[in-house]
């Protein structure tokens, strides 16, 4: 290996320390689906609804006394001015069955960023869709550890890694008058569209049209597993599709980037008296690797090389293994001798490991090459 590209990593900042799951208690045996949703998800009470008067949402709770949810959800039509007083929202328990009714809790102060919607339509989510609610008093122990970076939202799209949403929506159509939201919350498993994998600030699922969210499940979150945690990528902004709208034969839902929004995730944090996030911190170094260290759990190795089939190895107790492989494709951006990118994502799911680049032996590359380097996360 004589000639590099860059090394690319990205990892997700530890936003919020939490317990692990809970189940939500009290959940009868079969429940309505929020449009093909189920009860009694481990992670049900990610979930908060919340009571807005006129209207209600769903939220889920980051620290104790800061729960999130859409900006449409709490905003006037033009975003300038919170619609919904502070002192007029009734939050329940994290996972709550509502038929036991809201908590003592008030919030406090309304924070989101005006400018979300000069950037959105009725039809368009905005990537800015997001809010914050900061309350008097503890709500509970966060159920999810962290946010996820734009970045490992992206990884998770291109990988298809299984996203589940939790919610107290509407469990049939919008025009159904028989539709009522659930007094529990519902969980659907989806994935994200691979189309979005190239924006920093939203994203998108992939829907079937038979199950979906729908009036009452805004601001409900959207969860992943990376690296053995449990993350939060965002709240649910909307969707127009099936089967919650009869007349649009899209059923992708769309979210707001958490992460993306971080300086208004740090106001939020002075406001409830939260001390700034120290996240972890994850390297990669070799004798041919660059020494590189960003804060995330998704690391990229993007090198150039003679020979375009490559092994990605990592050291175990009994020998080297195998874990991914790719063909390289030629890059401009690379030397003549070594015309091919290879590029290799991994999530670092342990506080060091041992990994190299194995090239065989190929047409165009008479010796096969090992390239060594270490990850580390902590």
């Amino acid at each position: 290996m004589t000639g590099k590209l860059p090394l690319a990593l990205a990892l997700a900042a530890i936003m919020a320390a939490g317990s692990g799951p809970a189940q939500a208690a009290g959940l009868p045996a079969v429940w309505p689906g929020v449009i093909g949703g189920t009860p009694g998800s481990p992670v049900a009470s990610a979930a908060v609804a919340l009571d807005l008067g006129s209207s209600e949402c769903t939220g889920s709770l980051w620290r104790p006394r800061i729960v999130i949810t859409a900006a449409h959800c709490v905003s006037d039509s033009e975003g300038i001015e919170p619609d919904v007083q502070p002192g007029d929202v009734r939050i329940y328990a994290p996972g709550a069955d509502k038929r036991n009714g809201p908590t003592s809790i008030r919030v406090t102060q309304i924070l989101f960023d005006p400018a979300w919607t000069s950037e959105s339509s009725d039809d368009e989510p905005s990537e800015r869709d997001i809010a914050f609610l900061i309350l008097d008093a503890p709500l509970g122990t966060p159920t999810w550890m962290r946010m996820a970076t734009p970045a490992e939202v992206i990884d998770i799209a291109r990988n298809g890694t299984p996203v589940e949403y939790v919610g107290y929506g509407l469990t049939g159509p919008r025009n159904d008058p028989n539709a009522d939201g659930s007094p529990v919350p519902l969980s659907l498993m989806t994935r994200l569209a691979g189309r979005y994998a190239g924006g920093m600030g939203d994203f998108s699922t992939v829907g079937d049209g038979v199950r979906g969210t729908c009036a009452g499940d805004s601001g409900g979150p959207f969860l992943a597993v990376i690296g053995g945690q449990l993350v939060y990528l965002g709240p649910l902004s909307g969707g127009l599709g099936h089967p919650c709208e009869a007349e649009n034969d899209d059923p992708m839902d769309d979210g707001a980037v958490a992460a993306g929004m971080g300086e208004l995730a740090q106001r939020a944090l002075a406001a409830a008296g939260e001390g700034p996030d120290s996240p972890p911190t994850t390297c990669i170094e070799g004798a041919d690797v660059d020494r590189a260290c960003v804060s995330g759990m998704v690391w990229t190795y993007d090198y150039c090389w003679s020979g375009k089939r490559a092994s990605l190895q990592v050291k175990t107790a009994s020998g080297w293994k195998t874990v991914a492989r790719v063909t390289g494709k030629r890059n401009g951006d690379c030397d003549r001798d070594t015309p091919y990118e290879i590029v290799f994502s991994q999530t670092a799911t342990q506080p060091k490991a041992s990994y190299r680049i194995v090239l065989p032996r190929q047409p165009g590359l008479r010796r096969g090459g090992v390239d060594p380097f270490t990850v580390t996360s902590g």
